[in-house]
């Protein structure tokens, strides 16, 4: 073998031996972030028990989300397919509305549905919310802790008992039943549909204009889609949400950065600016929960880049 066939066979050699433990390091990497998940999981766990609640874990496969609604509303996870046609074909009949609240507005809202429609893409909160409007129940979402820190509301019935889901990392979602000894066991069985699964569904997205209920509230600004879990009412970071609603000009991202940026002054000795914190999407996730900008960069400064931790940390943490 002459010196070059040796030179790049020894070259090639190295190549192979450095891509094998970069992979074993993303291996182990992953592992150890499988391994932290799971046990925040099993404590999360431990929690709603002492609180006689169960944790139905969902399988791990872009699906979640629907699977914990079929949970919640049919009792089992067999109908997320059905549960997310369902869902895509409402917010495509109310399109004009939903396209307010996704990058690119009206534009872009054909190729979101369509993407949505297909298996395995991760539901997120505009899913959450149709999904509220659809079976006319508020929507709580659990962090590791036994009370919720964020609710979806339909401005229907609050006497209805809640749809419960737990939010984990990597954007993955579970069921929260309570037990057959809890005082809310006969509430959550009483909502469980007993029709054939998409018939409530399909009858439901005939007949229901979304505009047409939320053009009062464009004009009204006291009844906000969305309500604080403890206050039952008007809250800071709900207001967004609102102020897009009343004008489709402006963003939701864009109303969330002018309100933040009034506390701009608490961090005037910070390396880095509040603009450079919100452009951080373990920031964002933080704040798209509730969380306001203060403790989502303490949570950042003390956990490190790690969006579990720092969720973690905000949720044992709350003021």
């Amino acid at each position: 073998m002459d010196k070059r066939k040796y030179f790049e066979k020894n070259k090639e050699r190295k190549q192979n031996k450095n891509y094998e433990n970069i992979r074993k390091g993303k291996e182990d990497s992953k592992s150890e972030q499988r391994r932290k998940d799971l046990e925040q999981e099993d404590k999360f766990r431990r929690k709603l028990l002492q609180r006689k609640y169960a944790l139905h874990v969902m399988k791990r496969d872009g699906n979640c989300l629907f699977s914990s609604i079929s949970d919640q509303v049919y009792g089992t996870d067999k109908n997320s397919s059905l549960i997310r046609e369902k869902c895509m074909d409402y917010i495509e009949k109310n399109k004009l509305f939903y396209s307010q609240f996704i990058e690119g507005g009206e534009a872009q809202i054909p190729a979101y549905i369509q993407r949505k429609r297909k298996n395995g893409i991760w539901g997120d909160n505009l899913e959450i919310q149709a999904l509220s409007e659809i079976y006319n129940r508020p929507i709580e979402i659990y962090v590791n802790v036994d009370k919720p820190i964020r609710s979806f509301c339909n401005d229907g019935d609050k006497t209805k008992y809640p749809i419960k889901i737990s939010y984990h990392g990597n954007k993955h979602y579970n069921s929260i039943v309570p037990s057959l000894s809890s005082d809310n066991y006969i509430k959550y069985k009483n909502e469980l549909l007993n029709k054939t699964p998409g018939v409530y569904e399909t009858n439901f997205i005939k007949n229901y204009d979304v505009s047409k209920k939320f053009n009062q509230k464009i004009e009204n600004i006291n009844e906000p889609i969305y309500y604080d879990i403890e206050n039952d009412g008007f809250d800071e970071e709900e207001f967004l949400y609102q102020e897009a609603i009343k004008d489709s000009q402006r963003t939701f991202i864009d109303e969330k950065n002018k309100n933040l940026n009034k506390i701009n002054d608490h961090h005037e000795n910070e390396n880095k600016s509040n603009i450079e914190y919100l452009s951080d999407p373990i920031i964002q996730n933080a704040l798209e929960f509730g969380f306001n900008l203060n403790d989502a960069i303490e949570a950042l400064e003390v956990c490190g880049h790690n969006e579990e931790l720092v969720m973690d940390y905000l949720c044992n943490n709350q003021k």
